[in-house]
Order: structure tokens, then C-alpha cells, then sequence
């Protein structure tokens, strides 16, 4: 299986609350996904992120 590929900015980040924006095209899919699936698009996205996570190599230049 291929691994997710990110460049690494090193750009800080500060986020006091836990939200992410999103496309309205990811959006709409996540939103089909839940209803073809029956779990909330919460749920789908933390799987989403969690497969992500667990399958990164960040490359620094």
C-alpha cells in the first residue's frame, strides 16, 4: 500500500478549538459517505484522518 506524501512548511499553527475546514467537494462526499454508511461524518472523518495518520512520510527539504 502507498503512503500519504506531505512536504513539511514548518509554518506554526495555533488552534484553540478542534476544527478543520474542508472543501465543499469534501464536504459533500463525506456527507454521502454517511449516508450510504449510517455513521456520523464525524465518525468518518476521524477513520479518514486516523488511515492518514498511521500512513504519512513527511519529507523535509
Amino acid at each position: 500500500m502507498e503512503k500519504l506524501i506531505i512536504k513539511s512548511e514548518k509554518k506554526p499553527w495555533q488552534q484553540k478549538k478542534p476544527c478543520v475546514g474542508v472543501s465543499e467537494d469534501v464536504y459533500n462526499r463525506l456527507k454521502e459517505l454517511s449516508e450510504e454508511t449510517g455513521k456520523s461524518m464525524t465518525v468518518l472523518a476521524n477513520m479518514i484522518f486516523e488511515f492518514g495518520f498511521k500512513n504519512i512520510c513527511i519529507v523535509e527539504e
